[in-house]
């Protein structure tokens, strides 16, 4: 597989069950735009793909621009690569609560 490894996270979807998304329309709605190896988890609004071209800011106008043409309603997507992740996890500076996922979050 080509190209590099992004993660959008999308808010304000499938909550209370409004402004419901579902996973399959999402996952075609990346491969519509072109991007390859497409996955989503539960009903969460959460997407892994892969990209050959653009950085994260420059995928996220994209993304957002055609959500909203899509659906009809905007949705704050953040995108960043895998490399962006293992950052986060490799300089945890609360190394003790990162077995308890219930205690440890990430705020970008």
């Amino acid at each position: 597989m080509s190209g590099k490894v992004f993660i959008a996270l999308f808010s304000g979807i499938n909550v209370g069950g409004n402004r419901i998304v579902k996973m399959a329309e999402l996952r075609s709605f990346f491969e519509d735009l072109g991007f390859s190896a497409v996955s989503t988890y539960v009903q969460s609004g959460n997407a892994v793909f892969r990209s050959d071209k653009g950085d994260a800011a420059a995928l996220t106008k994209r993304i957002e621009a055609a959500f909203e043409a899509k659906w009809g309603f905007h949705s704050r997507i953040m995108v960043r690569d895998f490399g962006w992740f293992e950052r986060l996890v490799r300089e945890n500076p609360y190394p003790e609560a990162a077995a308890d996922h219930t205690k440890l979050h990430a705020y970008a």
